[in-house]
């Protein structure tokens, strides 16, 4: 659902069936959307970019998984003035950057900077300052240079 800042519903758009749970979604500059989607019981966790329709138009991810190109609980995601995305990986403990298009471009920040029991839960992007803002689910705040 898309509301105004006032509360006023604008749209709602139906997401496919084999995109439950989104977590998070984010309008794209093209008036696309990206969305995450993938709790810890469903068999499917990806992000896609979709249209008005409902229906992706790119995606990354699969079944959930920690090898290349499968996220566990993609939880948040940031958009940066040219189109990358970043996505909060949750349960791999990572923070993922994809291309416009969705294709992988490398590991932002890697499980090794994260507690054992605590992954991403929430990024925020501050272009101007080139710094990451991650939370994770220790109510604990970390800013990253890129």
């Amino acid at each position: 659902k898309e509301f105004t800042p006032d509360g006023k519903l604008l749209r709602e758009i139906t997401l496919n069936l084999d995109m439950p749970n989104p977590q998070h979604a984010v309008q794209l500059t093209t008036g696309q959307f990206v969305l995450c989607h993938g709790l810890s019981s469903d068999p499917v966790h990806r992000v896609c970019i979709v249209g008005a329709d409902g229906r992706p138009i790119h995606a990354y991810g699969g079944p959930k998984g920690a090898g290349p190109g499968q996220l566990d609980t993609p939880q948040h995601l940031a958009v940066d003035k040219d189109g990358f995305i970043l996505v909060a990986d949750s349960h791999n403990r990572r923070v993922l950057l994809l291309s416009p298009t969705l294709s992988y471009v490398t590991e932002v920040v890697s499980r090794d900077q994260f507690e054992e029991d605590s992954g991403p839960w929430w990024v925020l992007l501050n272009v101007d300052g080139n710094r990451l803002f991650v939370a994770d689910g220790n109510t604990r705040v970390s800013v990253f240079s890129l």
